[in-house]
C-alpha cells in the first residue's frame, strides 16, 4: 500500500493488510498510519495521501491528534461530539487516571454492561 504505510516495517503489515482495516476494493480504510519502535527516535509515519471521494482532506491527522496533543475533557469531547455529549468530568477523570468505576461509566454511557467493561480493563491493565 504505497504513501500511507511507506516505511511500514514488516512486521507490522499484517494488521493493515487484515480485511477489518480495508475497504471493500481493498483500499486502506485509514487516513494515516503511524508506528512506533523500540530504539528508534521517535514515532514514524506514512507519508499523506489523496483519499479522492473518502475523505474531504488529504490526511486526518491533524483532526485525529489535536485533541490527544490538547489533553484535556474539553478538546476530546469536542472530537467526538458528533457521536454524543460526553460527560466532560467522567471523561477528565479518565485522562487523568482515575479509577474507573461504575458510576464514571455509567457517565459516560448510561446503557453500558459494566461487566464488559470490567473485562476491557483487565485485558489492558486498566482499573
Amino acid at each position: 500500500m504505497p504513501g500511507i504505510t511507506d516505511g511500514l516495517p514488516n512486521r507490522f503489515t499484517r494488521y493493515v493488510t487484515e480485511p477489518e482495516f480495508q475497504f471493500a476494493d481493498g483500499a486502506p480504510a485509514m487516513t494515516l498510519c503511524v508506528w512506533y519502535r523500540a530504539g528508534e527516535s521517535g514515532w514514524q509515519a506514512g507519508r499523506a495521501v489523496d483519499g479522492g471521494a473518502r475523505t474531504s482532506a488529504v490526511d486526518g491527522s491533524a483532526r485525529l491528534f489535536d485533541a490527544l496533543l490538547d489533553w484535556n475533557a474539553g478538546a476530546l469531547g469536542a472530537a467526538f461530539r458528533v457521536h454524543s455529549e460526553p460527560d466532560q468530568g467522567a471523561v477528565q477523570a479518565i485522562m487523568d487516571g482515575a479509577p474507573i468505576s461504575r458510576a464514571v461509566v455509567q457517565k459516560l454511557n448510561p446503557d453500558a454492561d459494566f461487566s464488559i467493561v470490567e473485562r476491557e480493563m483487565a485485558i489492558i491493565g486498566r482499573r
